[in-house]
């Protein structure tokens, strides 16, 4: 079995941010881009942080579970910033 090398570039938790469909951003940062995202947990960071790490390691492995596209870093959505928010009529 050969082995895969991940190095962490980014993590933090500055800002609470969620996209307006209430679901993460998980996988390629752009189409075949070797960088991999996990971000927009909102406040679930434990539950969907755990979910992150199924789904971008099936990935990384070329494995990815079928629920993945759900989550799909790349699926078009709004970015949930106050702006966009009020925008929206969310308020």
């Amino acid at each position: 079995m050969g082995s895969t090398r991940l190095d962490v570039v980014s993590s933090g938790v500055d800002e609470v941010m969620c996209p307006m469909d209430g679901l993460p951003l998980l996988g390629r940062r752009r189409p075949n881009s070797p960088v991999f995202v996990a971000t927009g947990f909102g406040e679930n960071i434990f539950t969907l942080g755990t979910l992150a790490a199924l789904a971008v390691t099936g990935q990384v492995l070329g494995q990815p579970a079928q629920w993945t596209e759900v989550y799909a870093s790349l699926r078009s959505t709004v970015g949930a910033t106050p702006n966009h928010v009020g925008k929206a009529g969310l308020r």
